[in-house]
């Protein structure tokens, strides 16, 4: 799911599969004067499937560059998540987020730039149009089983969809297209992440609750790679919901159900969650996403106040920047995410083995001019206990060869097993950063 389009002689976007009948090739050139001119045409064409369309923009290279390929010239800018998602007609929930998870960014060329500005548009996707008309047709009849109708409350209606998602699909790995599609998801059960995204999206949707499909990163180290997931509308604020790790072998979890910004990864910290540049600047400002966990205990909260509409950011400048972890916008400047604290680990993957009564180090590097910030280190024993003898916190060290200040936790073992082991991070901001690590004692 990450994405890059180098602009030069072409932008290098990534797409998907061809569609299974031939879709119109436009060869008059449009016009865009703007970014909300260029997206509405690109939505246009993206519901009829089109799969060729040139458009001249007239905006500056410079603006070309930062909201196409976003502030590190190697991402993706924020027109293709941020942008398009924004441009939500309320009356249907086949454009905006099923158009941005419908686009599949790892086969071939999205796009090319020719001269003055032309952008010659190649999209494919992973849906077609009779499959989404399929899905538009059966979604009335799965939220009927549902029972979605005899529902008082939303929070009622998310938590009865949720669980039907996590229940009906499971998650697997293919080639094949329709395993990225909602199709795929009511058809034969088996998707990806964004299959489950787009399903909870088009029920939530057809229930009358306002939700948006995420795309991002999420794990780390070899688990880490390209994922999707939702917010959804409860009350006056958006939360997040994961049903594909929710969905956990057969078993419905509530780990990701609902979660604001601080505790989305709160059942796993060293398994985070990473959104896509464009879902950081205008996206994050329009649907800002609460600070902690919904309560369904809260009065007049069960139902909800958002709207949406085709609203769209008229001062482009004013866009945040930066990929938080967490998907902090700009008005929370006290906050810090883990990769603003942490530099690197020692082990890296922080797994490692080491022989009993032989000592195994853990160490956390700070990143430059932030030590300041960091008042104490501690640590906490998640599992394993019994595995240890001995536990010692060297606190703070620094190595003035490298001018680099890290934590340093000793520990020996006295029999074999498996510890996990967080060290903790307390902040001046009255934040803790947790740091995980697992012991292997042989």
């Amino acid at each position: 799911m990450k994405k890059f389009w180098k602009r030069a002689a072409a932008f290098a976007l990534i797409a998907s599969l061809c569609l299974s009948s031939p879709a119109v090739a436009y060869a008059a050139t449009e016009t865009a004067n703007d970014f909300k001119e260029l997206t509405s045409i690109f939505r246009e064409h993206a519901l009829k499937r089109d799969s060729s369309f040139k458009v001249k923009i007239n905006a500056p290279d410079k603006e070309l560059d930062e909201h196409l390929l976003g502030p590190d010239k190697d991402s993706l800018g924020d027109f293709w998540d941020g942008m398009v998602s924004i441009m939500d007609d309320p009356n249907t929930s086949d454009d905006a987020d099923y158009i941005v998870g419908n686009l599949n960014w790892t086969k071939g060329l999205l796009g090319k730039v020719t001269d003055n500005n032309v952008f010659e548009f190649k999209p494919t996707f992973f849906e077609t149009l009779p499959q989404t008309e399929y899905v538009n047709q059966h979604v009335p009849e799965i939220l009927q089983e549902i029972g979605v109708e005899d529902m008082t409350t939303n929070y009622e209606k998310v938590l009865a969809i949720h669980d039907w998602v996590c229940d009906q699909i499971n998650y697997t790995a293919g080639k094949k297209d329709i395993v990225s599609t909602c199709y795929g998801a009511i058809t034969n059960g088996k998707v990806l992440c964004n299959g489950y995204a787009l399903c909870l999206y088009k029920l939530l949707v057809g229930a009358g609750i306002p939700c948006k499909y995420i795309g991002g990163k999420a794990g780390t180290g070899r688990d880490s790679g390209g994922h999707a997931w939702n917010i959804v509308a409860l009350g006056d604020k958006w939360y997040y919901v994961d049903c594909t790790w929710d969905d956990d072998e057969g078993k419905i979890c509530y780990d990701y159900f609902l979660k604001g910004k601080k505790d989305f990864d709160e059942a796993d910290p060293s398994q985070f969650h990473k959104l896509d540049y464009g879902y950081t600047t205008f996206f994050a400002k329009a649907f800002p996403v609460a600070a902690s966990s919904f309560n369904p205990g809260l009065m007049d909260s069960n139902n909800t106040t958002v709207t949406i509409g085709s609203e769209f950011p008229e001062d482009l400048s004013a866009a945040p920047t930066g990929n938080d972890d967490d998907g902090d916008d700009d008005d929370d400047d006290d906050r810090y995410t883990r990769k603003d604290i942490v530099w690197f680990t020692n082990p890296e993957s922080g797994h490692c083995s080491v022989k009993i009564n032989r000592r195994a180090q853990l160490h956390v590097f700070l990143n430059e001019g932030i030590e300041d910030q960091v008042e104490y280190v501690n640590y906490r024993i998640r599992s394993g206990k019994g595995n240890i003898k001995k536990i010692k916190n060297n606190g703070f060290k620094v190595n003035k060869k490298y001018d680099v200040t890290y934590t340093q936790l000793s520990l020996w073992g006295k029999k074999r097993g498996r510890s996990k082991i967080d060290v903790i991070l307390e902040l001046g901001n009255g934040q803790k950063i947790t740091v995980p690590f697992t012991v292997n004692f042989k």
